[in-house]
């Protein structure tokens, strides 16, 4: 998904800065090539939109040609779309699989516990990566850490430092 991802971005980017038609026809095409790929890659059409509403805010106004090139990438990349939208029509069950199996919260959970699901889940991820917490053999090797102690030390001094200019940019 990454690359499908990277390539969605570069050429709305380009085609919002150079305004050509082609771009947004390539963007279309690559974002609906990207539903083919992981889950995570139905996010990627609210980051289009909000690309189109933050240059509309941006200059003040939405004109013509950004609706048209709006629906440019919208029908093309439906039209790439398609026939895995047929397919989840007539499977609907396979259109949430992948997300109800890592879904991390259960139905009928209260906020709280909703949030310490999460944290517990946040938390186990970042271990993985220093301490070796998963023992899933296609993940990783069982019980060792999915970093060298290099590694892991710089991804923890880099997830420090990030965090405290996070908070320093609140304050």
């Amino acid at each position: 998904m990454p690359p499908f991802a990277a390539l969605t971005l570069y050429f709305l980017w380009r085609g919002l800065h150079e305004g050509r038609r082609w771009l947004f026809v390539a963007c279309g095409a690559v974002l609906g090539m990207s539903a083919y790929t992981y889950q995570a890659a139905r996010l990627l059409p609210v980051l289009v939109v909000v690309a189109f509403a933050a240059v509309a805010w941006r200059r003040g106004s939405i004109s013509r040609r950004d609706w048209t090139n709006a629906l440019i990438v919208a029908g093309v990349a439906l039209l790439v779309f398609a026939p895995l939208g047929v397919y989840f029509a007539s499977h609907p069950d396979a259109f949430s699989a992948r997300i109800e199996e890592v879904l991390i919260v259960n139905d009928g959970e209260d906020l709280k516990g909703c949030a310490c699901s999460l944290w517990g889940q946040v938390r186990a991820a970042g271990l993985s990566y220093v301490v070796g917490s998963d023992y899933a053999p296609f993940r990783t090797l069982p019980g060792r850490p999915s970093l060298n102690p290099l590694f892991s030390a710089l991804f923890l001094l880099g997830t420090g430092l990030s965090a405290a200019r996070s908070l320093a940019s609140f304050n």
